[in-house]
């Protein structure tokens, strides 16, 4: 699996981020790579909070990519180790992603 191109666009209409499926809101800033293996290439989107889990739970270095059930297995995971229940680890998840999914000030409605 090869990565082409890595940035952070502003949304100009709503995606869905290949992580945790979430809406990515128009006016949010998300992340988007194009990527090649053996033959097939996609674009990849996901919200900024979603990319900073993947490197705060090291899975940020597994070559064969991240599903997102896997994405979801892993945070459910390592939160339920940290917190002293399930529910604060979501809790804490949603927090992340609704602060990100707030649309830029500057965004063109």
């Amino acid at each position: 699996m090869e990565v082409i191109r890595s940035d952070e666009y502003k949304s100009r209409k709503e995606h869905r981020c290949n992580y945790c499926s979430g809406k990515i809101k128009k006016g949010v800033i998300y992340a988007n790579a194009f990527i090649v293996d053996q033959g097939d290439s996609w674009t990849w989107k996901a919200h900024l909070h979603c990319m900073a889990l993947t490197t705060m739970l090291g899975m940020d270095s597994w070559g064969d990519g991240i599903t997102e059930e896997l994405f979801e297995e892993c945070v459910r995971e390592d939160f339920d180790e940290h917190f002293s229940t399930a529910e604060k680890a979501l809790m804490l998840f949603e927090h992340l992603k609704s602060e990100e999914e707030k649309p830029d000030e500057s965004a063109d409605n």
